[in-house]
């Protein structure tokens, strides 16, 4: 059995894992406080209420249109079970004309040593289908029509789903 010394550096582990190890031993050392649970009961149920900025958008059904908040969702969801080895970090969705979805940008951020362009292609090829699944095909509203830009803004050693996402998903109107 190794020993471990906590003067020298751990070279298979990156210091952000071992501060989270760290951390996660103080908290466990702390004893249970009901304040911090009503605090995080609150700010959670005040995070849920939050309005969030949503446009209804098109679909090939005239008479049906789909919410900008709705779709975003359903794009994570599909892209967090297909796509290996990198994970969403934002969903901007560029809508115009009235709630026609123009464009969808994909920023993904990647494991280290994950090949970009398969990462990618499979990011397309999901954007598509949900697209086609959500929208419809046909005229203007459907996925044939809307552009796909997916871009890898960042590589991490770790699991690229516990990476820092950024705060929010975007809808823009240009």
């Amino acid at each position: 059995m190794a020993m471990t010394n906590p003067d020298v550096p751990d070279l298979d582990r990156s210091s952000g894992e071992r501060a989270l190890d760290v951390a996660t031993d103080q908290l466990r050392d702390q004893p249970a406080s009901p304040q911090v649970a009503q605090a995080a009961g609150r700010v959670l149920a005040r995070a849920l209420a939050a309005p969030r900025r949503a446009t209804t958008i098109e679909t090939a059904d005239p008479l049906l249109q789909v919410s900008s908040v709705a779709l975003v969702a359903l794009l994570r969801s599909a892209l967090a079970d297909a796509v290996a080895d990198a994970a969403v970090r934002r969903i901007r969705l560029d809508v115009r004309d009235r709630g026609r979805l123009h464009a969808v940008h994909v920023e993904l951020v990647a494991r280290y040593g994950t090949s970009v362009p398969e990462s990618t292609e499979a990011t397309h090829a999901v954007t598509r289908r949900v697209l086609t699944q959500t929208l419809g095909t046909g005229p203007a509203p459907g996925a044939d029509d809307v552009t796909q830009h997916v871009h890898v803004s960042d590589v991490t050693h770790g699991d690229p789903h516990l990476a820092e996402p950024l705060d929010e998903d975007e809808v823009g109107d240009a």
